[in-house]
């Protein structure tokens, strides 16, 4: 059988990162963004989404912007203003000259609305070459985006598409002229995500993909799209066929070397870097499936680490261990450095002593309001050992310190607009969220019930087993 990514490997040299070199975003006329900063967020790990701040973009008082940072490798970057999502393509040792869009804020409403989405926008230089890589993959997305739903659709309803390869022929006529080796890339990638849904077996997907990995590009996004659907939820593959026993005695074992052994014979290829992504594509996934314990699977994650050869894959197992230890139970309580509407700063460290009642509300809430007689009363109630602290999405301070002060709450309310990013770092999902944090710092409860649940009678369990407090108490009614 004829191998796909053949056409990959014709397009494509040996697997080689360069040395970093330095590209600059300038542009003027944002007058209307003046004085405000954003990170240019560079996409470099396609497996946990982690992004890298490359550096910060300052909009002066003229409108005017200049930013410069280094990059290792043609890569995809990203700008986050107001409601905004900028991508562009970058190439290392290039300016580019652009232009920010009209200014629209991202309000407290949509920080509050789960569903909320950036509008999306490619960042286009501006530039006379209609061959510029920016324009290149957006010409080439509008003829092949309607095509690939298309094809779902006929795949879906078990439809043969007759005129696929006339399809792919005339997109590959399109661009024949094209020598990119980045965009390269993306057609190929993109073409191939096409064969992938004629391929239903995970057998028949792998088989004709091998070749797949002799060059991993991990600053493509295409690749890395067709990279994680092809190898998606690998783990449960290689449990239903023929390694269950052997991937059981892995994970036990904790022993990357052993993971990587298995890995590298079902795919059948020699390959090192695409056998490391692949692993660490397989523990991240079994991960949030649940399909083995946490602490095992932390175990076997080091162990794979530690035989990555290449910096930038083992950047992403660095990613895992931090994803994967964010907010468990003994690990320390991301830190924040906030002002109240006292107009004081607190600190994550000013609670240690007592157990921290951390929640992230926000008076637009009516979950959050509905909460808050209840926080006070659980403060007077276990005052003692317990410290209660707001993290209000707030945009009006002043409106906020007004409604604490008629309402009589007597803990700290800390501002966190809409750049907050201690939300982010909590992986708040909603408000209002809660979390339990013990006297020295460290996570116990993530999250934890709110106090219409069940909190009173676990924050009971966790002081008598501390020896601090072994009455009984009936938890407080809920607020109508």
């Amino acid at each position: 059988m004829r191998k796909i990514f053949l056409l990959l490997l014709f397009f494509l040299p040996l697997f080689l990162y360069g040395d970093p070199a330095p590209v600059t975003l300038t542009g003027d006329s944002a007058q209307a963004w003046a004085g405000m900063r954003f990170p240019v967020l560079g996409r470099s790990d396609m497996i946990t989404h982690l992004r890298d701040t490359l550096g910060v973009l300052e909009v002066k008082e003229d409108g005017t912007f200049r930013v410069t940072f280094p990059v290792p490798d043609t890569m995809e970057v990203d700008l986050y203003p107001g409601a905004y999502k900028l991508y562009l393509y970058v190439i290392p040792g290039e300016t580019y000259r652009l232009r920010l869009p009209p200014r629209k804020d991202k309000t407290i409403s949509d920080m509050l609305n789960p569903y909320f989405s950036p509008e999306v926008y490619p960042w286009l230089p501006k530039t006379d070459s209609a061959g510029e890589l920016n324009y290149l993959i957006l010409r080439f997305e509008e003829l092949y985006n309607p095509r690939f739903y298309r094809h779902a659709t006929l795949v879906a309803l078990q439809s043969k598409d007759t005129t696929l390869q006339d399809f792919v022929q005339a997109l590959r006529d399109t661009f024949a002229t094209v020598r990119d080796p980045f965009f390269a890339d993306w057609m190929a990638a993109r073409l191939a995500m096409l064969e992938t849904m004629n391929l239903p077996v995970r057998e028949q997907v792998l088989e004709k993909y091998r070749d797949f990995g002799k060059r991993v590009r991990l600053y493509n996004p295409a690749y890395m799209e067709l990279f994680n659907q092809v190898f998606r939820n690998y783990f449960n593959y290689l449990t239903r066929h023929r390694h269950v026993k052997t991937l059981e005695a892995v994970v036990e074992g904790g022993n990357g070397d052993s993971l990587r052994l298995l890995i590298r014979g079902d795919l059948q290829v020699p390959y090192r870097d695409f056998t490391d992504l692949a692993g660490l594509k397989g523990i991240y996934d079994a991960w949030y499936n649940k399909t083995y314990s946490e602490d095992k699977l932390l175990a076997l994650l080091r162990s794979f680490s530690r035989g990555i050869e290449t910096p930038e894959i083992r950047k992403i197992a660095g990613h895992l261990l931090r994803r994967f230890n964010a907010l468990r139970p003994g690990t320390p309580a991301p830190s924040f450095v906030l002002k109240g509407v006292d107009g004081k700063r607190y600190r994550t460290e000013d609670f240690r002593g007592k157990y921290l009642y951390l929640n992230f509300s926000s008076r637009l809430s009516y979950s959050s309001l509905r909460q808050f007689p209840l926080l006070a009363k659980l403060l007077k109630k276990y005052g003692d050992h317990l410290v209660v602290v707001t993290v209000a999405l707030e945009d009006k301070p002043q409106m906020l310190k007004t409604f604490v002060t008629d309402k009589g709450y007597h803990w700290p309310f800390l501002v966190c607009g809409t750049d907050c990013s201690v939300a982010a770092r909590y992986e708040v999902r909603g408000y209002p969220t809660y979390y339990l944090i013990g006297p020295e710092g460290k996570i116990l409860l993530a999250p934890a019930p709110a106090p219409t649940e069940n909190f009173e009678e676990k924050f009971r369990d966790i002081l008598t087993e501390a020896g601090l407090r072994k009455e009984e108490a009936s938890p407080p009614a809920a607020h109508q």
